[in-house]
């Protein structure tokens, strides 16, 4: 299951470093979600487009670094996965340097991120419910962009310390070591 984690992990982070990557060489290339429609996920694409756009001086170094570590963990994870000897400290050093550009992308994503939630709000304040009062739905709305935002990059810290727990275990050094399940009761 870790490296499972560790795989989907890496392959997300090279979707975002490529998408990154992308957007910075090429601002109207057909991977982009189309500019005509107006529904909440083609504001949303407009605004992180513009925002990266915008901001192309710090996204497209952590794109770079996103595709780079995340091809790595993917690669690690992928040959552990198919039974290889691997290099555990290698996978664990990954973890933490995929967690800490996490960290720092968001950080640095902050102005794009701010685009982002201020795009959506603009829409979600033209398409209130009926029973809030508009200044009150667009601040709620305001908070819970926000803290989508917070709280994926949890998600994504989260699945890297449950890789790396698992692989301090027991059955993740075995795994690294080449070990097949049917000696496991040597002593390590």
């Amino acid at each position: 299951m870790a490296l499972i984690t560790m795989w989907l992990l890496g392959m997300h982070a090279v979707a975002g470093g490529l998408r990154a990557i992308d957007i910075v060489r090429s601002p109207l290339s057909e991977s982009l979600a189309s500019f005509d429609s107006d529904d909440l996920g083609d504001a949303a694409q407009r605004a992180f487009v513009r925002g990266v756009n915008n901001h192309a001086e710090t996204a497209l170094p952590l794109g770079v670094a996103q595709l780079l570590l995340g091809t790595l963990l993917a690669v690690v994870s992928a040959r552990a996965l198919l039974w290889r000897k691997g290099s555990r400290s290698l996978a664990l050093q990954l973890l933490m340097a995929n967690a800490l550009l996490a960290v720092i992308g968001y950080v640095l994503h902050d102005p794009i991120r701010r685009s982002v939630v201020e795009a959506l709000v603009a829409f979600l304040a033209r398409h209130p419910p009926a029973e809030a009062p508009p200044s009150e739905y667009v601040e709620l709305a305001r908070t819970n962009l926000r803290w989508g935002f917070r709280l994926w990059l949890t998600a994504q810290l989260s699945g890297f310390t449950f890789a790396g727990i698992m692989l301090l275990r027991r059955p993740g050094r075995e795994l690294f070591a080449g070990a097949n399940g049917s000696d496991s009761n040597r002593n390590p």
